[in-house]
C-alpha cells in the first residue's frame, strides 16, 4: 500500500486561507492585531498609505526556530490559552495558522522582521511562491515588524476611518495599545463601549448575577428614564431602583407544567450548578420618542448626548466574536445555557442593548 500526501502551492494555499477566507480588509487587519495582543505587545501601530501597510508591535517577537516550527507549519500553533499572571494575563485570541495569512488578503509581496529578547532577528520575505529566510542586524529591538505591499486594496481616507471604527468596537481591553496613522495623522483607537453613564449613553441599566452554588439570580435595576411628576402614578413602586432576588430552582419547579416533567430536581439542581457563576449587564434607551409619547409616559430624556449606537457586539474576553468578513457579528443562541435562554426575550425589545460576561466570556449585547 502506498502513502500518498498532498502538495499544495503556496499560492494556493494563500489564496483559499487568506484572500478568500478574508472578505474584507478590516476583518484582516484586526488578525494581525491579535497576534500583537497574543505576542504580549504593549503597543501596536497600523501605518496605512497608498503603497504599503506596516504592522509593528513591541511584543515577544519571534526568533528562526519559531518561524520555521510555528510560522512556515499550517495549522499548528505553540500558543497556550492563558499568557501572564494576574493583570497582565492575556486570554490568547488568534486562530492557528490564520494570521499569517491575513497578511495575503492585504497584498502581494511582504517583509516581516522579527526578533525576540535574546535570539537572532530574523526577516521572512515572500511573494506567495517563494519564501525565504534570514538573518538581520538589530541588537536591541525586539517585537515584529510586517510590511506588505502591493496592496489589494486602495486605501481611501474613507477605508482608514472604517478601520479605526471596527477596531474600536471589536477591542476591549486596556492591556494593549492600538495606533493606526494614515497621511501621519495617528490616532489612539478607544474602546467604543465605556464606562456608562445614566442619562447620557441610557436611561436604564439592568444587571444580573447568578450565583451558582446558591441558585440566586439578582435583578438590580437602576433607572433614570422618567420624571419625578410620573412617581404619582406607580404608588409603591420606586422607579429608580429596584433590586429582585429569584431562586432558579424555586422558579423551575414553579416552570414544571411547562417543561418536561421527566427531569427530577436533582437533574434541575445539577443543571443550575453547571451553568457557572456569571454576570451580565443590559442597557436601554429609546432613540427618539415623539414629543407627543415623551410628554404622555414623562420621559426625563428626549435625547441622549452619548447614546450608542453600534448595534450588537459580542465578546469574548478581549476581542468580539466575529466572523472572519469583520461585519458579521452574531451569537449562537440555540446554545445558550438554559438559564440564559430566559433571558433572550430582552434582547428582541427595540432600544435595549448590554452586555453579559459568562465564564469568562464578555458578551456586549444590543
Amino acid at each position: 500500500m502506498e502513502k500518498l500526501e498532498y502538495v499544495i502551492e503556496d499560492s494556493t494555499i494563500a489564496e483559499v486561507l487568506g484572500v478568500q477566507n478574508f472578505t474584507n480588509e478590516e476583518s484582516a487587519v484586526l488578525e494581525l492585531v491579535k497576534n500583537a495582543y497574543d505576542a504580549q505587545a504593549p503597543n501596536v501601530m497600523v501605518q496605512i498609505s497608498k503603497e504599503q501597510i506596516v504592522i509593528e508591535d513591541n511584543g515577544n517577537g519571534m526568533d528562526r526556530s519559531k518561524i520555521l516550527e510555528a510560522w512556515m507549519h499550517i495549522g499548528k500553533s505553540d500558543k497556550k490559552y492563558i499568557i501572564g499572571e494576574g493583570k497582565d494575563a492575556r486570554i490568547l485570541a488568534g486562530s492557528k495558522g490564520v494570521g499569517r495569512f491575513a497578511i495575503a488578503r492585504l497584498g502581494a509581496r511582504v517583509r516581516l522582521y522579527t526578533k525576540m529578547e535574546q535570539g537572532d532577528a530574523v526577516l521572512w520575505k515572500t511573494d506567495w511562491n517563494t519564501n525565504t529566510l534570514e538573518f538581520y542586524r538589530d541588537k536591541e529591538k525586539k517585537g515584529t515588524k510586517i510590511v506588505i505591499e502591493q496592496l489589494r486594496d486602495n486605501w481611501t481616507e474613507f477605508r482608514v476611518r472604517n478601520l479605526k471604527e471596527f477596531l474600536s468596537r471589536t477591542y476591549n481591553d486596556d492591556k494593549m495599545q492600538i495606533q493606526v496613522e494614515f497621511k501621519k495623522d495617528r490616532e489612539n483607537i478607544e474602546k467604543y463601549f465605556k464606562k456608562m453613564q445614566l442619562g447620557i449613553n441610557c436611561v436604564s441599566v439592568i444587571k444580573l448575577y447568578y450565583y451558582a452554588d446558591s441558585q440566586k439570580l439578582i435583578c438590580d435595576i437602576e433607572s433614570d428614564e422618567f420624571k419625578e411628576n410620573a412617581q404619582k402614578f406607580c404608588s409603591g413602586i420606586d422607579l429608580n431602583r429596584e433590586k429582585i432576588e429569584l431562586n432558579m430552582a424555586e422558579e423551575l419547579e414553579n416552570m414544571k407544567g411547562d417543561v418536561s416533567e421527566e427531569i427530577s430536581e436533582e437533574e434541575w439542581q445539577e443543571l443550575l450548578r453547571s451553568v457557572g457563576d456569571f454576570f451580565s449587564e443590559f442597557y436601554f434607551s429609546l432613540k427618539k420618542p415623539s414629543t407627543q409619547d415623551a410628554e404622555k409616559f414623562f420621559y426625563k430624556h428626549k435625547m441622549l448626548d452619548e447614546r450608542y449606537e453600534s448595534g450588537v457586539v459580542l465578546y469574548r474576553n478581549a476581542f468580539s466574536i466575529s466572523s472572519y468578513e469583520g461585519k458579521k457579528i452574531g451569537l449562537d443562541l440555540e446554545n445558550v445555557p438554559g438559564s440564559l435562554q430566559r433571558l433572550l426575550p430582552i434582547l428582541q425589545e427595540p432600544g435595549g442593548y448590554g452586555k453579559i460576561k459568562y465564564q469568562g466570556k464578555l458578551l456586549l449585547i444590543k
